[in-house]
C-alpha cells in the first residue's frame, strides 16, 4: 500500500517537464456518492439469522448498498487528458439487537485509487468526461456473532473501476460534479485477531464492495 501511495503520488507530482509546459492545471475535488454492493457470505449469515427470527416481527436488512465520501486531487496535462489520485471511504453495517440470535457487522473501508480521465470537447459551461482508476480497498470493522464469533476484522485487496460523467463550470475555479459507472473491489480473505475468518462450508468469508456507483461533488480548479 504505501509503495503504490508513493509511485501515484510521484506520477501525479513529477510529471515529465514537457507535460507541465503544456497547460498543467491541478485541481480538487470533494464529493459524496452512493454504491451497490454483492456482499454475499455476509449476508448469507444475515439470511440464516432471518429464518431464525421467523414470527418475531424482527427482520434484517442485507448489506447490498452504502454510501461513501471522498477526495480527489488531479491535474489537466494538455487538452484532453487528467490524471491524478483519489481517496474513499465506504460505509457498510448491518445489526440486531435480539439477544438470542444477534448478528454485527460494521464494515467500513478505505480505497485508495490513481485514476486518469479523458475529457471530452466541452458544450459552453459542460464539460463530459470519462475516466478509469485502480489501487486497493482495505476493510476494517466489526463482527459479532451469537455462536461467540466476536472481534475486530481486517483485510484488503484489489480495486478498479470505470465511469463516465460530466462537470459543470459556472465559474473557472468553482464546478460541480457528477460521474457514474462501475467499482470492482472484494476482499478475498479477513483476519479477525490474526486468524483467517471462515463461512460455516469452511471457505474464506469474502467482502465484495464492487457494484454501480455514482458520485456527486464539488471541484476546485486551480490556475484554470
Amino acid at each position: 500500500m504505501r509503495t503504490f501511495t508513493c509511485v501515484v503520488l510521484a506520477a501525479t507530482l513529477g510529471l515529465p517537464s514537457t507535460a507541465l509546459a503544456l497547460s498543467f492545471k491541478p485541481g480538487l475535488g470533494i464529493y459524496g456518492g452512493w454504491g451497490t454492493y454483492s456482499m454475499s457470505d455476509i449476508n448469507h449469515d444475515v439470511q440464516e439469522v432471518n429464518r431464525q427470527l421467523t414470527g418475531t416481527g424482527i427482520r434484517m436488512s442485507e448489506i447490498d448498498n452504502g454510501f461513501d465520501f471522498g477526495l480527489t486531487g488531479s491535474a489537466d496535462v494538455g487538452r484532453r487528458f487528467s490524471m491524478g489520485v483519489g481517496y474513499d471511504h465506504l460505509f457498510g453495517a448491518v445489526a440486531t439487537d435480539d439477544r438470542a440470535r444477534s448478528l454485527v457487522y460494521k464494515l467500513p473501508a478505505n480505497a485508495l485509487r490513481a485514476l486518469a480521465e479523458y475529457r471530452l470537447p466541452r458544450w459552453g459551461q459542460w464539460e463530459p468526461r470519462l475516466g478509469i482508476g485502480g489501487g486497493f480497498v482495505s476493510a476494517f470493522g466489526l463482527v459479532e456473532k451469537a455462536s461467540g464469533v466476536k472481534g475486530e476484522l481486517d483485510g484488503h485487496g484489489p480495486l478498479g473501476e470505470g465511469y463516465a460523467g460530466v462537470d459543470w463550470w459556472p465559474s473557472p475555479e468553482l464546478g460541480l460534479s457528477v460521474s457514474a459507472g462501475y467499482r470492482r473491489a472484494r476482499v478475498e480473505k479477513l483476519k479477525i485477531y490474526g486468524q483467517t475468518l471462515r463461512n460455516t462450508d469452511g471457505s474464506n468469508t469474502s467482502l465484495d464492495y464492487s457494484g454501480a456507483l455514482l458520485r456527486l461533488g464539488i471541484k476546485l480548479g486551480i490556475g484554470r
